[in-house]
């Protein structure tokens, strides 16, 4: 089962708040866009007008943050679901392909040859007519594209919220120290 992102965010407690707050939904229609265009350069210059105000909502960017790891979890949701989607087309006909595509290499599910799964059920034993094994090559083809476009998205996703971690580390740690008293003369000892 694959879950669109739009409709898991419409009906999820997520996105009532982030419309609540108008520039928090912007971040995410951008975020969107950019998956769809397979750019993040809008989400990157979007974050970075956010940093440079003085001082920058620092609650905000951790809340964008945390909406672009629930899109995450759903992006990476969506690509198991391609690969056992195939799995159990093949294991409804006796087929055992998990071989060929453990759950473990899945970042290398999109480079699967539908060919090299036609081959492994003949290998078990399993005849295939002519229709069952056209029909999934056609799977595994469209399966394949779909995890090819999600493993994209996914390293376009994680790049973004690494990039936003790291301003906000900075960003807090620069603001903390901003706030901390100027005459301080304690010695800091690390245990």
């Amino acid at each position: 089962m694959t879950i669109d992102l739009m409709d898991f965010f419409t009906e999820s407690p997520f996105l009532a708040t982030a419309t609540d707050n108008p520039i928090r939904g912007q971040a995410l229609d951008l975020f969107d866009r950019c998956l769809a265009e397979g750019d993040g350069t809008p989400v990157m210059a979007f974050i970075e007008k956010q940093i440079i105000l003085d001082p920058p909502d620092l609650q905000l960017l951790s809340e964008i943050a945390d909406d672009l790891q629930q899109r995450l979890m759903v992006l990476r949701s969506n690509h198991f679901d391609t690969r056992d989607n195939v799995v159990h087309a093949f294991g409804a006909l006796g087929v055992d392909v998990t071989p060929a595509i453990p759950a473990n290499a899945l970042k290398e599910y999109h480079r699967i040859q539908p060919g090299a799964l036609i081959t492994l059920a003949y290998k078990q034993g399993t005849p295939l007519n002519r229709e069952d094994a056209s029909r999934l090559i056609r799977l595994v083809e469209e399966s394949t594209r779909s995890a090819a476009r999600l493993a994209r998205e996914i390293e376009m996703a994680m790049q973004l919220q690494t990039m936003l971690h790291d301003w906000l580390e900075a960003l807090s740690v620069t603001t903390s120290r901003r706030y901390w008293p100027q005459n301080d003369t304690r010695e800091t000892h690390v245990h």
